[in-house]
């Protein structure tokens, strides 16, 4: 499972990586600002890229993600971990 977590400051992070995020109404956008470690030529295209995303809220602890390719991924809030 990959942890996501998104900040009230408006950025987020994934093992590896952060950004920054912005939500109007049901879109989300989110721009990856930097790599903790970039291991490949790869990855380094990543940093600025832009991804706008459908948010589909399906109870208070649970969305769905519509991606631009029209990919669905399902998130869940997980408890905070002391």
């Amino acid at each position: 499972m990959l942890s996501l977590r998104y900040y009230a400051n408006g950025t987020f992070s994934v093992p590896g990586a952060l950004g920054s995020w912005r939500q109007q109404g049901d879109v989300l956008t989110e721009v990856v600002t930097s790599f903790l470690e970039i291991h490949d030529e790869e990855t380094a295209h990543l940093i600025g890229e832009t991804f706008v995303s459908e948010l589909r809220w399906i109870d208070y602890d649970t969305f769905q993600k519509r991606h631009a390719s029209g990919e669905m991924t399902t998130f869940e809030r997980c408890p905070r971990s002391s």
